[in-house]
């Protein structure tokens, strides 16, 4: 909108620019033409009556001729040429001029002769040719005093037109930033957002309209997750009696060799599925409203330490000696689910965990997951952590969203980079209590 108004404000002055000096030079070089014409022929007039005298001095005829004294005059007469003082040489005229005016035919043409351009007009008289010079110097500074003249104020009304476009753009375009700012509110997951118009006759329909949409779109959600969480937990009393049969039996005596892989399979699918089933039960614990942190002291090395080594079946993790005993205040089951799914993520998408480190970091600790995968492309970066974002077969995109919402709860932060020696590298930012 603001460079529509710009636009506008440059195009209408300087078309009303153009215009006017269209018309005033037009005007004027009429004007002017007409004039010399008309001195013109009176002299002609003047000069046939002169001329029919017995033996006329022709250039006392012609200096007594009415004339602005820089205008000069020439009259073949006889085959001979005459002049006023100020005349100019006829050699110099343009020949198709001269042949046109010698002809017997009246004609008029602007030229530049010496100190500037001229206006010549020839007239026939009586067998004599004449010809008067009407110099246009002052002509051309008028116009070009004129062009200056415009050039300026159309700058001049240009400037101040895009500047009185932009504060009315933005004057024009202020109702709509609450309704910007609601519309990314909503985008990063606040479904609660809603629009006050405030009385405002211009925002009242499009608040209404925006606070219904996301009303509806809070209410869907909410379903959706109510009813996640009650397909998961109607899954995990059957998915868990699988589990305790699976295990039961791999513990037991060896299968025979072709029962094997098809049982290995079936483990591998079940632990994915109990996953999936955790995750899903995660998710609707906070459309529930499971938003309240249960905050305890705990070492947090030794919980992050316990999670990441139990989740990747061997030990895995290095506690800085500045932070092994560092007590920090978090809701334990949220950190244990967050390292949990970041671990899990390395090994099943990250070809393995290479380490688990937790290092200082002010009054908190930074969490680092490392694993020997390609790595996260840098366009995929931030979309990884959004709910259902997953391109690698068999993943849901639940466990990375759910690592990102724990650890805001904390004040903290979750993003990825690229790990020294190829990899990709997870790090989890907790704040102390005086952060």
């Amino acid at each position: 909108m603001e460079l529509a108004l710009a636009a506008t404000a440059v195009l209408v002055p300087l078309v009303l620019s153009v215009t006017v000096w269209t018309v005033v030079t037009g005007y004027v070089v009429g004007q002017r033409e007409r004039a010399a014409l008309a001195q013109a022929e009176s002299n002609v007039t003047v000069v046939g009556s002169a001329l029919e005298r017995p033996e006329p001095s022709v250039p006392d005829v012609l200096e007594g001729l009415p004339r602005a004294t820089d205008t000069a005059i020439l009259l073949r007469h006889r085959g001979e040429w005459y002049g006023t003082s100020l005349a100019t040489d006829p050699e110099a005229l343009p020949s198709a001029f001269l042949d046109v005016v010698t002809s017997g035919t009246a004609a008029s043409q602007r030229v530049e002769l010496g100190d500037g351009p001229v206006l010549l007009v020839g007239l026939p008289v009586g067998g004599m040719t004449y010809i008067q010079v009407f110099p246009l110097v002052e002509l051309d500074e008028t116009h070009r005093t004129l062009s200056a003249a415009l050039l300026g104020l159309s700058t001049a009304a240009a400037a101040a037109g895009v500047l009185l476009g932009r504060v009315a753009g933005r004057r024009a375009l202020a109702p709509l930033t609450p309704v910007i700012e609601a519309t990314r509110s909503i985008a990063a997951g606040n479904l609660t957002t809603r629009l006050d118009a405030a009385g405002d006759p211009d925002l009242d329909e499009v608040a209404r309209a925006f606070n219904s949409t996301a009303e509806r779109l809070q209410q869907r959600v909410a379903e959706d997750e109510r009813f996640a969480g009650d397909v998961s937990h109607e899954m995990r009393t059957t998915l868990m009696a699988m589990l305790n049969a699976f295990e039961l039996v791999e513990s037991g005596p060896a299968l025979p060799r072709r029962s094997q892989e098809p049982f290995a399979l079936l483990g591998r699918e079940l632990r994915r599925f109990s996953v999936m089933v955790e995750e899903l039960l995660e998710i609707s614990r906070a459309g529930d409203g499971d938003g309240e942190l249960v905050l305890e002291q705990v070492v947090i090395g030794e919980l992050v330490a316990a999670a990441a080594d139990r989740t990747a079946g061997r030990p895995v993790t290095h506690v800085s000696p500045r932070v092994e005993r560092r007590r920090m205040r978090v809701d334990k089951r949220r950190i244990v689910r967050a390292v949990t799914n970041l671990v899990h993520n390395a090994e099943i998408h990250g070809s393995g965990v290479v380490q688990v480190a937790v290092e200082p970091y002010a009054q908190g600790v930074r969490i680092f997951v490392d694993d020997a995968g390609p790595g996260v492309p840098p366009d995929r970066r931030e979309r990884i952590f959004q709910r259902f974002a997953t391109d690698t077969p068999g993943g849901v995109g639940l466990g990375l969203s759910i690592v990102a919402r724990h650890v805001s709860q904390h004040g903290g932060a979750v993003w990825v980079g690229d790990r020294p020696g190829g990899g990709a590298r997870f790090v989890v930012e907790l704040p102390g209590e005086g952060s």
